[in-house]
This record gives structure tokens, sequence and C-alpha cells, in this order.
């Protein structure tokens, strides 16, 4: 997929005091809430889930998408590329106390140090999930993707836990 071409979405890791990032790099996914309320499919309303949030995230990346692992206004902690279509997951039923049963499979890429872009670049109140259009994040997005190395974009993807939840998905 070239680049030019490539959408750039943004996904929450949580609030720093609850982050859940580590989860979402240690089995490949990109993950949002609410949850609770089950599967997400067209027929749905968006209202069952808190707004249009759940309906974008499964209906609107695409496969080869980048997505970055948002913390804060400014912060990213990885770069990834979306692997696959949206899916429901009852092992993220309770993720550091949030219910994320909403998941894509990402092959992150994480940073050796969260990039600080110096100034809010996501907005004044960036939601769970969103399309990026910023120059100056999309311009990282395109630099990031294109320099070595880059042996993580198409490498394996890391196991899901099963569908029973293990006592204790956070950190």
């Amino acid at each position: 997929m070239a680049d030019g071409e490539r959408a750039v979405w943004q996904v929450s890791c949580g609030p720093a005091n609850r982050s859940y990032a580590e989860v979402l790099l240690r089995h490949g996914v990109a993950l949002i809430g609410p949850g609770d309320a089950g599967p997400w499919s067209p027929e749905r309303d968006d209202g069952e889930f808190e707004g249009a949030f759940v309906r974008r995230f499964a209906s609107e990346p695409r496969v080869g998408d980048a997505i970055l692992l948002r913390s804060g206004l400014a912060r990213i902690r990885a770069v990834g590329l979306v692997a696959s279509e949206y899916f429901h997951l009852e092992a993220f039923d309770d993720v550091n106390g949030y219910d994320l049963q909403h998941a894509r499979h990402v092959r992150w890429s994480e940073l050796p140090a969260e990039y600080d872009f110096a100034e809010p670049v996501f907005g004044a109140n960036p939601p769970r999930f969103s399309g990026v259009q910023d120059g100056r994040v999309r311009d990282y997005v395109r630099r990031f993707l294109n320099s070595p190395p880059t042996h993580w974009q198409d490498a394996a993807l890391p196991a899901l836990p099963d569908d029973e939840p293990p006592p204790h998905l956070g950190l």
C-alpha cells in the first residue's frame, strides 16, 4: 500500500494512572470499549456503544492502515499497522478495569521512549479512537514506516488470550 493512500488512526492507551498500553503491545491488538454490549454489527445503533467510536473502529480502518498508540494529547508509545478486520473477544472484558472487547490485530513497533509532538496534535480532548489529519503526525508516520528497521511490518502476530480471561490482564 502506498503511503499516500494509507490512512492514519490513533487509539488511546488509557489514562496515565491506568494505562493498558502493555496489554495492547503484548497481544498485538488495538482495543476499545465499551465492549459489554457485545459485538458490533451494522444493524446495531451507535447508542448501544456510547457513540460512534465502536462503529468507526469496526468499519473504517483497512488492513495496512497506520495506527498510533496515543498517550495523552501529544505523545505516542508505538506505531503500528492494522493487521486484521474487526473482531470481538471476551478475554478483554477486564483490562485494568475497562471492558475493551472490540479488537483489531496490530503489528506494533514500540518506540524506545514516548515520542512527544510538543503540542496537542490529537486535539484538546482526543477520543478513544479517531482518524489523524495533522500534517506533522502524518509526516512522522510516513518517515517512520519508510525507515529501517522494517521487519516488524510483516512479523508474526502475538497470540491472543483464550476466550476465558486469565485472572488479570492488566499490569
